[in-house]
């Protein structure tokens, strides 16, 4: 487990032995891993032309902000760097 994160985990169970908790807690940070190794390697292949403020955006939070808005705002463009 090389990243620490607080978790709260639920079990229907009241026995829960410390090797299925391992487990369940290795696959949940795999899948948290996937998830935002994910969104990082979106953001690099992207980037946002503003054509209202004569802008391009490069930087990781601005670009995600824009794609998590939902709707672009006209002359926002999100474009592929390849």
């Amino acid at each position: 487990m090389k990243n620490k994160r607080d978790l709260l985990l639920l079990f229907k169970h009241d026995y829960v032995n410390q090797r299925s908790l391992d487990l369940e807690l290795e696959r949940l940070y795999e899948l948290l891993y996937d998830i935002h190794s994910y969104e990082k390697s979106l953001v690099q292949a992207y980037e946002v032309i503003d054509m209202n403020r004569y802008k391009m955006l490069h930087k990781p939070h601005q670009i995600l902000k824009v794609m998590n808005r939902g709707d672009l705002k006209p002359f926002i463009f999100l474009s592929a760097k390849n």
